[in-house]
C-alpha cells in the first residue's frame, strides 16, 4: 500500500473529504441527478463519463466544482460516475472562482485533449 504524505489542508476540509469518501461507500447507487446540464460521452476504466456544464453545477450544486469531478470527492456525484465541465470558469474576483488556466475568453470552450485529460486524472484519482 502506498503511504500518504500528511494532509496539510486545514482540518475542516480534511474532515469533510473523510466524511464523503467514508459514506460514498453507501450511496444509493440508483440514484441519479439528470438534466440538460448533463450528457453521456462515454464509459471508461468502470466509469460512465459525463460531459457537465459547470456553471450550472456551481450555481445549484457545489460552489467549489472546477474542471472535473467524481463521487469521492463530491457527494452529489455517483461514485461509478465522472463528471468533467465543458468549459472553463471565470465567474467571480475571488480565487475559487476562477480557473488558473490561461483562457483567452470567459467561459472558453475546453479542448477535447484537455477533457480527456481531466478523465483520465479523475479516474486516477478514485484508483488510489
Amino acid at each position: 500500500m502506498v503511504k500518504l504524505k500528511k494532509d496539510n489542508r486545514q482540518r475542516l476540509w480534511s474532515h469533510l473529504e473523510a466524511e464523503i469518501q467514508k459514506r460514498s461507500k453507501t450511496k444509493d447507487r440508483k440514484f441519479r441527478l439528470k438534466g440538460e446540464w448533463k450528457k453521456f460521452v462515454r464509459a471508461q476504466s468502470g466509469y460512465k463519463v459525463y460531459a457537465v456544464d459547470g456553471s450550472w453545477i456551481r450555481k445549484n450544486l457545489c460552489i467549489y466544482f472546477t474542471h472535473g469531478g467524481h463521487g469521492l470527492v463530491h457527494e452529489f456525484i455517483p461514485v461509478n460516475e465522472i463528471w468533467v465541465s465543458t468549459t472553463h470558469y471565470d465567474e467571480g474576483k475571488s480565487d475559487i472562482s476562477r480557473c488558473n488556466c490561461k483562457t483567452k475568453t470567459k467561459n472558453q470552450k475546453v479542448s477535447k485533449n484537455y477533457f480527456n485529460s481531466t478523465v483520465i486524472h479523475e479516474i486516477e484519482e478514485c484508483e488510489q
